[in-house]
């Protein structure tokens, strides 16, 4: 039985992946660096203090170039109404007549997950909120997924993970929940980890309907 559905927030929730992924190559490149969009695809997902220091560790001011990142543009707000999956709604309330709850996990700022959540409208739906900030840990470590679990109070086996990114999704089967990927057709992300893909979020209540007892 499904007792909990956690979902990732960008790239599930919100389109925000390409949006995101191209102000940090513009940032990237006003320091001096040449990045494309095709250099960012094996960092998808994972957050931009992350990759900056995978992709430049001889910066001596990594530091003082992520803070100023985070302070001035991260802030930016995207065109929600453009990019938001509305029909995640048709899924919260249907969790809501069946008394699944309901979490978002997610590698972003938290301070970001609760503002965008609470613009969206999906504050009231959302049972709990996890950020790797508050967790101490990150996509692709599975504990990131265990926490929320605990947190939750259900077991593995009880919980559905959506994802859309190869770290979300690693650390979710890591974790031993069952997974499904948000199909998606721009960073050409591999999804084979995952246990099936949907292309509109509204496909998990049919495979809740049909959950073997």
């Amino acid at each position: 039985m499904i007792k909990a559905l956690i979902f990732d927030y960008d790239g599930v929730i919100c389109r925000t992946e390409e949006y995101f992924q191209q102000r940090k190559i513009e940032y990237i490149n006003s320091l001096g660096y040449s990045v494309t969009m095709e250099d960012m695809f094996p960092y998808i997902g994972e957050s931009f203090s992350t990759v900056f220091v995978r992709m430049f560790p001889e910066e001596k001011n990594a530091d003082e170039i992520i803070n100023y990142y985070y302070e001035n543009l991260a802030t930016c707000l995207p065109p929600y109404e453009e990019i938001f999956n509305k029909e995640i709604f048709e899924v919260l309330e249907y969790c809501k007549r069946k008394g699944i709850k309901v979490a978002i996990a997610s590698n972003s700022k938290h301070y970001r997950l609760v503002g965008e959540c609470e613009n969206l409208h999906l504050l009231k739906y959302i049972d709990k909120l996890f950020s790797s900030e508050l967790a101490g840990v990150a996509k692709p470590n599975p504990a990131f997924y265990e926490l929320a679990l605990k947190r939750l109070n259900v077991n593995s086996n009880e919980a559905i993970v959506i994802e859309d990114s190869k770290n979300g999704i690693m650390a979710a089967k890591k974790a031993n929940i069952y997974t499904l990927a948000k199909k998606e057709n721009v960073f050409h992300i591999d999804q084979s980890l995952a246990d099936g893909q949907i292309d509109l979020l509204t496909e998990v209540i049919d495979v809740i309907e049909n959950w073997p007892e």
